[in-house]
C-alpha cells in the first residue's frame, strides 16, 4: 500500500495505516512522511493523538524492520507501543 500511494499522496496529505500486514510499518519507511498521530480505540471512541509518537515502531526484538523484511514476512513486527491507527503527512 505505501508504495502504490507515492504518486497519489499530495503534500500536506495524510496517509491513515493500521499494522496488521505491515502497512503502518512500510509507510514510516517512507522518507518523504512523518508520524502525525495516531488512533485509539478506547470503549468504542476513536482518540486522535499527536503526544509521543516517537515511542511507536520500536521492535520487542533485535529486529531491523526494513522494506524488504516487512514485504516478505507481509506482517508488521512486534512493537513494544501499538495502536489502532498511524497518521502520516507527505513533507515534501
Amino acid at each position: 500500500m505505501s508504495e502504490a500511494t507515492k504518486k497519489c499522496l499530495r503534500v500536506g496529505g495524510s496517509l491513515i495505516a493500521d499494522s496488521i500486514h505491515g502497512d503502518a510499518g512500510l509507510a514510516q519507511l517512507v522518507a518523504n512522511r512523518t508520524r502525525a498521530a495516531v488512533a485509539h480505540n478506547r470503549n468504542g471512541v476513536t482518540v486522535i493523538s499527536d503526544k509521543n509518537l516517537d515511542q511507536y515502531f520500536q521492535p520487542k526484538k533485535d529486529i531491523v524492520g526494513t522494506q524488504r523484511y516487512l514485504q516478505e514476512h507481509g506482517k508488521g513486527l512486534g512493537y513494544t507501543h501499538i495502536t489502532t491507527e498511524y497518521i502520516f503527512e507527505k513533507v515534501w
